[in-house]
């Protein structure tokens, strides 16, 4: 039986960090759409080094759909863009 997936969160401010831990089972086009849902609701999210631990998930991530939570935020964030923040992936693979 699939896991749902579920994405928490941390911020932390003295290091400008955005810390989104993925658990569950999820599509590749379901782990995108949950992911632009939690950047709605935080303030500026393109301001933050993100890092992403999906160790306790399981699916692929596609390429396109990676592309579309980049623009997303680059539309979110508006003209002219930040400048560009850094994101660490963590997986067991």
């Amino acid at each position: 039986m699939p896991r749902p997936l579920r994405l928490s969160h941390l911020i932390d401010t003295d290091n400008n960090l955005l810390m989104v831990t993925a658990r569950g089972d999820y599509t590749s086009e379901g782990f995108v759409d949950a992911l632009i849902d939690l950047y709605q609701q935080i303030e500026k999210p393109w301001l933050y080094d993100r890092i992403l631990d999906m160790r306790s998930a399981q699916g692929v991530v596609e390429l396109p759909d990676l592309m579309r939570a980049a623009a997303w935020l680059a539309q979110a964030a508006g003209t002219p863009p930040p400048p560009r923040r850094r994101l660490a992936l963590i997986s067991n693979d």
